[in-house]
């Protein structure tokens, strides 16, 4: 992979002979996505049809590269959460200024470079305190938890559902639709919403659509077990009715599926007939490039060398960065209850 950086590795467990539904949704980072048991069944849409269909959350930005940015948690186009982005900045200069060779102030070269140091690390805590007052944000600098931890490890405390809480950014971490489950565990949740984004107080991801699995199996005409929640209807999602045709991919055990950044999909996973009757997947998800070196893949260097280094210093911690708005959700729409459980490295 390169020097790409990795974001999460996680192994996705569950047992449905019937298909369980992940629901609609996209995710903030590119993903390979390989299938080690059971079958997937993948419906896919461009970012650009964000337009068509119904997010939870309101745009923020659609990135040249497709990836999404929201309101309430908005990321960069090398998906970095902003506010990890800027206090990384501001951590990668002090470093920087560390590292100068202690002069005594007769070399004018070291000189200069010091004062150019510090003319950057003036601007970038002033971008920061401006992104803070922008955001109407009530974490002040003191209250920065540090950004390396932040990628490496994830933000937040477990709430009672086995959710990661969300910290300083914004972002927190949540667990998969094809998270462990059996079909007696699977619960329909009925988005009843009407479609408006300009606020997300459902208490959803805002990178979920609210279009009911089994409205989007029958308006393309797929076979599906989803049952449709009650007084809903295709027509209350006419967005959908312009959305370009979706591809349709399955897949098999020992097949892989590279997913970029912000693509929409619906999965929907099929226990394996024999052995155990389990359905079992690994994925690899990693920050998306913004640049076509291969070498140098990421076009702030500054803050992304600084992560790395810091990996190198002996940072041991499970690479399990901050997701937007989760990296995934478990939203079910067959049967009786809940289960939010992941099996990560």
């Amino acid at each position: 992979m390169g020097n790409l950086f990795l974001q999460q590795v996680n192994l996705w467990l569950g047992k449905s002979k019937d298909g369980s539904s992940s629901g609609l949704h996209h995710d903030f980072h590119d993903n390979l996505y390989c299938l080690l048991q059971g079958r997937k069944r993948f419906v896919l849409y461009p970012p650009h049809e964000i337009k068509n269909l119904y997010p939870y959350g309101k745009l923020d930005v659609l990135h040249p590269s497709g990836l999404i940015s929201y309101k309430d948690g908005p990321v960069r186009s090398d998906g970095l959460p902003i506010r990890v982005a800027l206090h990384a900045r501001i951590k990668a200069i002090e470093q920087q200024m560390e590292n100068l060779p202690k002069g005594k102030g007769k070399n004018k070269a070291l000189s200069k470079e010091r004062k150019a140091l510090m003319r950057a690390h003036d601007d970038a805590l002033d971008e920061l305190a401006q992104y803070t007052l922008d955001e109407g944000d009530e974490f002040g600098m003191e209250d920065e938890v540090d950004d390396f931890d932040a990628l490496m490890a994830g933000l937040g405390d477990e709430d009672d559902e086995g959710v990661a809480a969300a910290g300083p950014s914004g972002f927190n971490a949540q667990s998969d639709g094809e998270g462990t489950e059996t079909d007696e565990d699977e619960k329909n949740l009925g988005h009843e919403e009407d479609g408006d984004t300009e606020s997300n107080e459902s208490g959803e991801p805002s990178h979920f659509s609210k279009i009911p699995t089994a409205l989007l199996h029958n308006h393309l005409g797929i076979p599906t077990t989803a049952i449709p929640p009650p007084k809903v209807s295709i027509e209350d999602f006419p967005g959908l009715k312009r959305a370009t045709m979706p591809y349709v991919v399955e897949l098999n055990a020992g097949e892989m599926l590279y997913l970029p950044a912000s693509w929409w999909h619906e999965v929907t996973s099929t226990s394996s007939t024999d052995g155990d009757g389990i359905h079992m997947a690994f994925n690899y998800w990693f920050y998306p490039p913004t640049s076509p070196n291969f070498d140098a893949p990421y076009e702030d260097t500054l803050v992304w060398d600084y992560f790395r280094q810091r990996a190198r210093d002996g940072d041991n911690s499970e690479p399990q960065a901050p997701e937007a708005e989760g990296s995934k959700r478990r939203i079910e729409e067959g049967s009786s209850s809940q289960s939010k459980k992941k099996a990560k490295r």
